[in-house]
């Protein structure tokens, strides 16, 4: 019994050492490559509309995408809520980040313009949450449960459906009933 919990331990350094150590900054690295695709395809886009450049909105995204790409060595989970606590909310008087970037927002007359910002900012979101809980420890242990939870699902599957050719076997031909008029549970259906 030791010696397993003494083999796993060890597997799982293992593991946690090549994620990290090996593989650590190339998740980094393709998720700063994927905020500078958005940063890029919104400049060009201001760009090729001959928008400007100093809407508010705009130099919002603009600066969430940069403070992403400046702080994306330190992002952890435990980073990230805390953050969020921190955050002004309504209720403490303040407005939140949330509701001005909102209001900056309906005030660009562009739809086109207004769309493919929300869009920026919520695929950049969308990026951050992936690294942060997917590529981290936490994505290795969602992993890890995942693929425990679909072998275990899948040979409880197999069983079930082993009992349940079993059943169907046993009630259909000892019994000379049909196996559309046997329940689940093996009660007969009444004709």
């Amino acid at each position: 019994m030791r010696f397993e919990l003494a083999y796993c331990l060890v597997s799982f350094a293992i593991i946690c050492f090549l994620w990290f150590r090996l593989f650590g900054s190339l998740h980094r690295d393709q998720f700063r490559s994927n905020i500078r695709k958005i940063r890029d395809s919104l400049f060009d886009y201001v760009w090729k509309h001959d928008l400007r450049f100093d809407t508010e909105a705009y130099q919002e995204v603009r600066c969430l995408l940069n403070g992403m790409l400046a702080t994306s060595s330190r992002l952890t989970p435990a980073r990230f809520i805390v953050a969020l606590f921190l955050l002004p909310t309504e209720g403490d008087g303040l407005k939140s980040k949330k509701s001005a970037f909102e209001e900056s927002l309906d005030r660009v007359s562009d739809s086109g313009f207004r769309k493919a910002i929300a869009d920026a900012r919520r695929q950049a979101v969308a990026e951050l949450v992936h690294y942060i809980f997917l590529q981290g420890i936490f994505g290795l242990a969602l992993r890890v449960i995942t693929s425990i939870h679909n072998r275990f699902f899948r040979a409880t599957a197999k069983c079930a459906s082993m009992i349940d050719d079993a059943s169907s076997i046993v009630y259909g031909t000892v019994f000379n009933f049909p196996s559309s008029a046997v329940r689940r549970d093996g009660a007969v259906l009444q004709k």
